[in-house]
This record gives structure tokens, C-alpha cells and sequence, in this order.
């Protein structure tokens, strides 16, 4: 009996002390057959008494093959456990552990091992015998695990990874302790980018958790893309703190992570597709909860900050130098979200596409925004500030230092559960823009110094409002200068509705300098200019002036005011030489000023142009098609010579000097014009330098204008016309010419021969106007007045002829600047008389002559008797009444044996 268990023992010692000689064997020629072609394994140590296990030195390779390299492999296993049913691993540390997975074809190695030919079998598979075992007792657990100098590598798919361990570590993993935390820490390289992770988990009670910190650094992103996007190039820094939680009866998960994700130097190419990016990182917080695969909430705080990026597609780009966004977003299931805090800052962003592009110089920017449904979204943005803003299409810019917004609000209905709501709520208390520039081609067309609106709201498409619209220094360019300037516009109370009516309740303009220089053809050439620079697109000649529906767009101003110092600079090529002055309007305002009315506009005007001043008031009906109303204007002062352009372009005559005052007013209804003006000429002297016109002119008037000046100039030197003012729109030669013909037929002739008749009376019945200037000429006056008639063959004036004397020197001293002819006429009623004298003085003579001698002295004698009687006139007048000799003027007297007109002295002017 001894000597069996003798042997018994023995043989058990020789048993253990062969088995790990035999399994070393025995996992050599495994590794031979199954790829291996070297294989080694220095030793298996098995300690029975203390249950530690020791592999030495395993080695595997084969031509192209991953190596398998196990330098050292040890177990402790606690033999005190065994007796609970339960396997207990105290520690298992690997050292020098160098192994790579690789798919090759169809085979899949495992370092020299073919995995794929290990689950292959020449004869088919018994089906597998249904079996009531029961569940084992026996349970497992891991102290620590511990990894020394671990080189893992993989090529699947196209894709080559490799891990690197220096240090790895797992702890306290047991099957029966589901409360036991466990720990995995690992120190490392994960395709060369240094990696550390430390973890504790609760992965087996119903109620799971776990925390995971891992720090990543330069890690390839295109390693693991480079299969699907192989030119995709960028690297990753990870810093996170991950904690999550799981219970599996409520179904709920929870995840909380916090730390930072950081993507550099990006690049990718995909067709015409070229994206390039120096740094895109985020840090903050999530805390994520998913209630059986659907989320619950999500919560996160961070920071996005992008440097550095460049996008090219097609013609279009985008860069961006620096982006900084901050924000916090609550999100509830798929229908609450709230993100608050928002702060987005920019800079150096350029957008461009074709030849249009966007460029902003920075952008910051705080804002929130909510919505309890998805259906109506609620934004609001404290403030908004840009700089430095380039809008560019072709070859125009729009430049803007600056625009800054503050406390607005937006609200946006995208379901249809709010029908109550409009589409769109949009409430801009304020907006600032300054600095703003339109140019063309390098040339400045529109620039205004400073914008701002003010209580600015949106209600969907059908009203907008604004409370007030302030624009300082507004320049508009022109020819080689400045078209127009304005110091301040401001309009209050805008309102559009129905993108059809613009309603202004006060348009204020003040201070402003404009010029209008008027070409050759009598366009404006600022105006040209800067239509020329306008860029134009496809449609622009269509009229735009109709709304949606056919109907035309409505613009109402209750009052439009200018005030201040707006000067007026005109220049008029149109007429030779150039007209020129400047004008300086100090006031105008008009009221209830609407295009969709047919109601009276009132006006007011008051301006200035030198010494001379304008005032007008009244109303009109601008917008009814009959232009019905009134009017009440006044000029003073006007300097005459200044407008000698325009009347020798229209008369032929040119203002030497003179001043006008003029006062009209009148009214239009249905379409007839009826008013008066009266005028007061002050000095006035002219000059005939355009014959042609000038005789058009004069026959209007049926006088040379001097002649008419002649008789209405007073003492002073003024002359005073009242001219009515009358006619029809529909008139197709209504216009200026109208006018001049006024002035001339009903103003100067009118008034000439009104005043003739008046100063004269009751001698002026027989005033006559020569109707044809040949004849006018002939005559030696273009005025008859009634002639002095005399009893045939006398010189004496009769008593009523004196008092036609006293009457013509009176008027005559009046008006300091009239002449006179004064002509004397012999006819045949002075002939028997005269006839008689002759032959009566024949018959004193020592030789009387012949009769037919005696004819001849006829004629002379009535020539001396004309010439007597023009003498007598004159004489009447000037020794008599006091005329200035020098204003009277004695024609060749005339012998006319064919009329039949009384003895008389014709007088002309």
C-alpha cells in the first residue's frame, strides 16, 4: 500500500513537472501548422503550490506576417477562492507584447496564424446536441491586469492602426461584486499620437455606470477616414471627462462630458471641393439623456473657436481668419429648445462667389432663442456690432465701417398650429450704421456718414413700421464732383403695408448743397453720370412701380419739410451764353403729399438767389390728372441781366439792366388756368441781338420792345404790367411759349396802349399801332396818336387843340424817356385857299408870271404850310408846356393832294 502511493505520488510529480514541457511543445507545433514557419517558446513555469503560471520568451513568424511576440506572460491564480466555486485571477501581467492583425485576400492573419483556416473543416459540422444544462456556479474575477511594453497593429479593410502601450492597467473585475468599481488606466500611442485613459465603471448591477477621462494628442483623423475620404487630412487633440449612467429597468441613460475636442490643420479635396482649416476646438459640457433610444434632454455649455479657415468651390470661397461662439442650448425631447448665452465673435470673414462677395472685418454678436414646440421660434439679440462691412457684385462696393444693433427681437412661426401668430414678428428697438459707401469702378457714387433707425418692427409681410429714420451726411456724386449733399434727413412714423403702401408722416430735410447743371439738350449731366455708373441688370427698363395684383405702389407724406441752408447751384448749357445763379431755399414744405389721392398737396416756398428773394404758397392736385388749385407767389428783387439768356433764347432781346418784382396767384379747375401777375419793372434797358426772334417778339407785341418801354417807363424809370393769366392744359401749345405770348400781346401791348388811352383822354380815341414795321418805318413811329388838325390853310392851334397839347405834355412829363414825332401834312382842302394867296402875291409882283408858272409854286407853299403847322406844335409844346425840346422831333413836311383827311400834324412815338 505505501509502496503504490508511493509510486503515486511519483508519477503525479513527474505528471506536473511534464505538463508545461508538454503544452510548451504542443503550442510550438500548433503554431507551426497553423501559418507559423519560426516558432518558439522558451518556457512555461507552472508554480502548483502558489498557483502562478509564468510564459517566457513565445515567439511566431512567417514571411510577410504580422510577428506574434509574447516576451512574458504570468497568472496568480488564488487557489483559496476554488473552494467558493469561484476562478480568481489575483494578477496577470503581459510584458513585450508585440502582435498584428492583417487581412490579406480572403485569409485574416493573427500575426503567422490564419485565422480564417482555424474555423475551416473538411468534414461538415455534427449539428449540435440541445442540452438542459443548467446555469454553472462558478463565477470569475480579475484583481489586476497589468500591460508592460504592448504593440498592437491592425490592417482591415485599407485601414493600418497601431496601439502602443507603455503602461496598462485593470483592476477589481468580479462577477459576483456588482458593486465592485472597475478601473481600466492605459499610457500610450494610438497611431503615433500619444494617449492616456483612466476609467471606472459599475458594468454589472442594473443600475450601470461609469467615468472615462482620455487625453488624446495629434492624433491622425485621416487613419481612420482615409478608406472612405482619402483626402481628408487633419489631426485631433481629445481632453475629455466622460461619466455616464444606465438603468436598464427605467430604460434611462444618462451622459455627462466635459473637456475639449480640438481638429488642426484640416485639409480636403473632393473634385472642385478644397476645404482648408488651421484649428477647429470646442470645450465645455454636454449632459445628454436618452429615455429607451430616444433623447430626452440635452444640455450643453462651451466654447467653438475656429482659426484659420478656407473653402473653394466652383468659383465661390470662404475665409475666415477667427470665429469664437459661446452658448448654452437646452434641448427637452425634439420639441423644447433654449439656448441662451449666446456670443458668437468673428473676424476677417470673406464670402465671395462669381464677382459678387461679402467681407466683414468683425463680427460680435450676443443672442437667445427659444421655442416650446418647434412651431414658433423666439429670438432675441442684445446686440449686434459689425465692422469694416464690404458688399461687392461686378465692379460696385458697398463699403460700411460700422453697423450696431442692439435689444432686438425676432419671432418666426414655421408650423401651423400657430395660426394666430403672423409668420414673422421682427422688433428692432435700434441700428446704427455708419460709414456707409457705394462705389463703381473705383468712383465714390453714394456715401452717407451715419444711419440709424429707431423702434423699427416687422409683422410678417403685411406692415412694417419704424418709428424714426435718421441719415447724416449723405453725398451723392456726379460729374467730376458732388451732385448732391445733405447734412441731416430724418423721416418719422415709416409705415409699409401689404409691400404696396409707404406711409411717412414727417420727411425732414435740412442743410444741403446740390447742383444741376443742365447739358447742351437739357439733361442733367450729374444725373447721366451716375445713371451710366449704376450697375444694371436684366429687367431694369420694366416699370417696377406696380405691386402684387396689378396695382400700383401708393407712397403718402403727411409733410415734407426742408429747412436750413440748402443752396442750389444751376447752370443751363442750353441756352448761349450759359445761364447761371445759385439759389438758396430756406424753405419748403409740403402736405398730405399722396400719389393714390386725388386731393390737394399744399405747398409753401421761401429762397433766395442773391439780392433777390421767392416766395410761394398754395395748393395743388398732384396725383388727379386735372393738376386743380390755387397758388400765391412772389418774387423780389430779381436782377434781370442774370435771366438775359433765356430771354434772348425766347424774345431776341437781351437785359442790359433792370429788376424784377413779380406777384401772381391764381387757380386750375377742370384743366383752365385762371390768374394774373402783376410785374414792376425797375430800369429795365434791353438790346435787340437776335434780329430773327426779335422780330417775332415785336410783332406779338406790334411795337419794338424799346417803344414799349419808352411809353411805360414812369419817371422812375419802372414800368408796371398786370397780365391775366389764362388757358387750357389740354392746349397742345400750352408751355412757355404761352407766356412770352402773354407778356407780349396782353401784357406790353395791352399796357401800352391802356396807358395812352388813359393819359390821353379824351383825345385818345384815334391812337392807332403801325401793323407793319415797313410801314412803321416809313412813317417814322410805330405809335399813331390822334393828329392836330387845323382849318385849311391856317397854322394857328384852336382852343381844343391846345388842350390836346396840354394833355400830350403831361404825359410826355411823365414819362421822361418818351419821343415824339411831330409831322406836318398839307391836303387838298388847303389847296384853294393857298392857290388863292399865290395868285393874289402874283398880281403884287412888278411881273406877274404865267399860270402854268404859278403851279409850280403850289406844292412848295403847301410844304411851308405843313412845315408852319408842325412848327406850331412844337413850339405849343415846348415854349408853351414845358416838353424838352430835345424830346421833340420834326419830320419832312408833306404835301398829300389825294387824301381826304382834314389839314392836321400827325404825331407818332
Amino acid at each position: 500500500m505505501l509502496r503504490f502511493f508511493l509510486i503515486s505520488i511519483v508519477t503525479l510529480a513527474l505528471l506536473f513537472h511534464s505538463v508545461p514541457y508538454l503544452v510548451r511543445d504542443q503550442v510550438v507545433v500548433w503554431l507551426l501548422n497553423n501559418g507559423a514557419e519560426q516558432a518558439e517558446l522558451k518556457a512555461i513555469k507552472v508554480n502548483w503550490f502558489t498557483g502562478h503560471i509564468l510564459i517566457d520568451g513565445l515567439k511566431a513568424s512567417a514571411p510577410d506576417k504580422p510577428a506574434l511576440v509574447v516576451d512574458q506572460l504570468s497568472v496568480d491564480l488564488d487557489y483559496s477562492q476554488l473552494k467558493d466555486e469561484k476562478i480568481v485571477l489575483t494578477a496577470v501581467e503581459l510584458m513585450g507584447i508585440n502582435l498584428g492583425l492583417r487581412e490579406q485576400g480572403e485569409s485574416l492573419w493573427l500575426g503567422p496564424i490564419d485565422l480564417n483556416g482555424l474555423t475551416q473543416s473538411d468534414s461538415p459540422a455534427e449539428p449540435e446536441e440541445e442540452t438542459d444544462d443548467e446555469p454553472s456556479n462558478w463565477s470569475f474575477g480579475l484583481a489586476e491586469l497589468r500591460l508592460t511594453d504592448i504593440k498592437w497593429s491592425a490592417d482591415i479593410a485599407g485601414q493600418k492602426h497601431q496601439l502602443q502601450l507603455k503602461t496598462g492597467r485593470v483592476a477589481d473585475f468580479y462577477l459576483w461584486d456588482q458593486n465592485q468599481l472597475v478601473s481600466i488606466d492605459l499610457d500610450g500611442k494610438l497611431n503615433n499620437a500619444p494617449i492616456t485613459l483612466s476609467s471606472s465603471s459599475l458594468p454589472l448591477p442594473e443600475e450601470k455606470s461609469s467615468e472615462l477621462k482620455v487625453k488624446l494628442e495629434n492624433f491622425p483623423l485621416h487613419s481612420v477616414t482615409g478608406v472612405f475620404l482619402p483626402t481628408l487630412r487633419a489631426h485631433i487633440d481629445l481632453d475629455l471627462n466622460i461619466k455616464a449612467q444606465s438603468n436598464i429597468g427605467s430604460h434611462l441613460t444618462n451622459v455627462v462630458q466635459n473637456g475639449s475636442i480640438r481638429v488642426r490643420n484640416l485639409a480636403f479635396e473632393q473634385d472642385d471641393l478644397k476645404i482648408n482649416e488651421q484649428s477647429l476646438a470646442w470645450s465645455g459640457s454636454v449632459n445628454l439623456a436618452l429615455l429607451k433610444s430616444e433623447l430626452k434632454s440635452l444640455n450643453t455649455k462651451g466654447k467653438l473657436a475656429v482659426k484659420g479657415v478656407n473653402l473653394t468651390q466652383a468659383g465661390s470661397q470662404l475665409s475666415l481668419d477667427d470665429l469664437q461662439l459661446n452658448s448654452v442650448i437646452n434641448l427637452q425631447g425634439l420639441k423644447q429648445l433654449n439656448v441662451s448665452d449666446l456670443a458668437l465673435n468673428l473676424s476677417k470673414l470673406k464670402l465671395s462667389q462669381a464677382d459678387q462677395a461679402v467681407n466683414i472685418d468683425a463680427l460680435d454678436l450676443t443672442a437667445s432663442a427659444e421655442t416650446a414646440d418647434m412651431d414658433v421660434w423666439k429670438v432675441s439679440v442684445p446686440s449686434l456690432n459689425l465692422t469694416d462691412v464690404g458688399l461687392s457684385a461686378a465692379d460696385a462696393l458697398i463699403s460700411i465701417k460700422g453697423v450696431a444693433l442692439a435689444s432686438a427681437s425676432l419671432q418666426h412661426k414655421l408650423g401651423s398650429e400657430a395660426e394666430n401668430l403672423p409668420e414673422l414678428q421682427l422688433s428692432v428697438p435700434k441700428l446704427d450704421v455708419t460709414d456707409v459707401d457705394l462705389s463703381v469702378s473705383g468712383d465714390s457714387l453714394v456715401s452717407v456718414k451715419g444711419l440709424t433707425l429707431a423702434s423699427a418692427s416687422l409683422q410678417g409681410l403685411d406692415q412694417m413700421t419704424l418709428a424714426e429714420l435718421n441719415t447724416e451726411q449723405l453725398k451723392v456724386a456726379g460729374d467730376g464732383g458732388v451732385f448732391t449733399q445733405w447734412k441731416g434727413i430724418r423721416a418719422k412714423k415709416i409705415q409699409l403695408n401689404q409691400l404696396q403702401t409707404l406711409s411717412i408722416n414727417q420727411l425732414l430735410l435740412n442743410d444741403s448743397q446740390t447742383r444741376l447743371h443742365l447739358t447742351s439738350t437739357r439733361s442733367l449731366s450729374d444725373l447721366d453720370w451716375l445713371l451710366a455708373h449704376v450697375p444694371s441688370s436684366k429687367g431694369d427698363s420694366e416699370s417696377k412701380s406696380t405691386a402684387a395684383g396689378g396695382k400700383p405702389f401708393r407712397v403718402k407724406l403727411n409733410q415734407v419739410l426742408l429747412s436750413g441752408n440748402n443752396q442750389v447751384s444751376v447752370v443751363d448749357q442750353g441756352v448761349k451764353p450759359a445761364f447761371k445763379t445759385k439759389l438758396d431755399i430756406s424753405k419748403i414744405n409740403l402736405r398730405s403729399l399722396d400719389t393714390g389721392s386725388k386731393g390737394e398737396t399744399s405747398f409753401e416756398l421761401a429762397a433766395k438767389s442773391k439780392f433777390s428773394t421767392i416766395t410761394a404758397k398754395g395748393a395743388m392736385e398732384l396725383f388727379s390728372g386735372n393738376y386743380g388749385g390755387h397758388w400765391d407767389a412772389v418774387i423780389k428783387g430779381l436782377e434781370l441781366p442774370e435771366v438775359s439768356p433765356y430771354s434772348l433764347e425766347y424774345t431776341g432781346y437781351y437785359l442790359q439792366s433792370g429788376q424784377l418784382t413779380l406777384t401772381t396767384k391764381g387757380s386750375i379747375k377742370d384743366r383752365k388756368l385762371d390768374g394774373d401777375s402783376d410785374i414792376r419793372l425797375n430800369k429795365l434797358e434791353v438790346e435787340a441781338r437776335n434780329n430773327k426772334r426779335s422780330g417775332e417778339f415785336d410783332k406779338k407785341v406790334s411795337m419794338p420792345l424799346g417803344t414799349a418801354i419808352m411809353i411805360l417807363q414812369d419817371n422812375d424809370n419802372n414800368i408796371d404790367l398786370q397780365i391775366p393769366l389764362d388757358g387750357s392744359l389740354d392746349d397742345p401749345k400750352f408751355g412757355y411759349q404761352t407766356v412770352i405770348n402773354k407778356l407780349a400781346g396782353k401784357g406790353l401791348k395791352n399796357a401800352a396802349m391802356g396807358y395812352l388811352t388813359k393819359a390821353l383822354q379824351p383825345f385818345g380815341a384815334l391812337i392807332s399801332i403801325s401793323q407793319m414795321v415797313m410801314d412803321a418805318q416809313d412813317k417814322g413811329s410805330f405809335i399813331k396818336l390822334q393828329p392836330v388838325f387845323f382849318s385849311p390853310a391856317q397854322t394857328t392851334l384852336s382852343s381844343e387843340s391846345k388842350l390836346y397839347m396840354a394833355k400830350l405834355a403831361e404825359m410826355m412829363n411823365e414819362r421822361k424817356g418818351m419821343r415824339m414825332n411831330i409831322c406836318g401834312l398839307a391836303v387838298i382842302a388847303d389847296k384853294p385857299a393857298i392857290w388863292e394867296q399865290l395868285q393874289a402875291e402874283n398880281k403884287e409882283r412888278d411881273k406877274p408870271v404865267d399860270e402854268e408858272i404859278l403851279l409850280l409854286e403850289l406844292e412848295p407853299a403847301l410844304q411851308a404850310l405843313a412845315q408852319e403847322r408842325s412848327d406850331a406844335v412844337k413850339s405849343e409844346l415846348s415854349d408853351k408846356q414845358g416838353v424838352d425840346i430835345e424830346r421833340l422831333f420834326s419830320c419832312y413836311p408833306k404835301v398829300d393832294l389825294q387824301t381826304k383827311e382834314k389839314p392836321q400834324v400827325t404825331l407818332g412815338l
